[in-house]
């Protein structure tokens, strides 16, 4: 069963607009962990998550974006996919990339959409993106495996609420 809506991903298109098309959506909850730290910290961000092509550049990017499905769809989180972008899945439901400065983590609700979800992240890289972006110098790996778990009882109850 789906977790995001027909009706949300209807308004999550409007809200793009027709520049732009939004791809394995799916329900997810957003931690943080700063370099270094040995835990992740609630962000407080939930929402419809997806992998957005943005046809309104040349160079056409891709974003992962989070929507608020509370708010009028309103973006709460939008990183740029760059080529060569770290990205991980330690946990079936639970993946992580980098941003500057800091280490994301994506709660999924569902383990079918977040397979779904990693295997859309899969196919735009790195086909599909430029090299204008420099990687973040960040202990991705290091954190990633170290702290992953950490949070994956909180995520538990998470999962349950939706």
């Amino acid at each position: 069963m789906p977790t995001v809506e027909k009706n949300e991903v209807t308004a999550i298109g409007k809200k793009l607009g027709n520049k732009c098309t939004a791809f394995a959506t799916t329900i997810a909850k957003l931690y943080m962990c700063a370099p270094g730290a040995t835990e992740w910290r609630d962000t407080g961000i939930w929402g419809a998550i997806s992998c957005v092509l943005d046809r309104s550049h040349a160079n056409k990017p891709w974003f992962i974006k989070l929507f608020d499905t509370q708010n009028g769809m309103e973006i709460k989180f939008s990183m740029e996919i760059y080529e060569h972008m770290p990205y991980d899945a330690p946990n079936p439901l639970f993946h992580t990339f980098e941003v500057k400065n800091a280490i994301v983590g994506v709660c999924f609700c569902d383990q079918t959409e977040a397979t779904t979800f990693l295997s859309a992240y899969h196919h735009i890289t790195p086909h599909h993106l430029t090299s204008h972006h420099t990687p973040f110098h960040t202990t991705h790996h290091r954190i990633t495996s170290h702290s992953a778990t950490l949070c994956l009882p909180v995520d538990r109850v998470f999962v349950c609420y939706r």
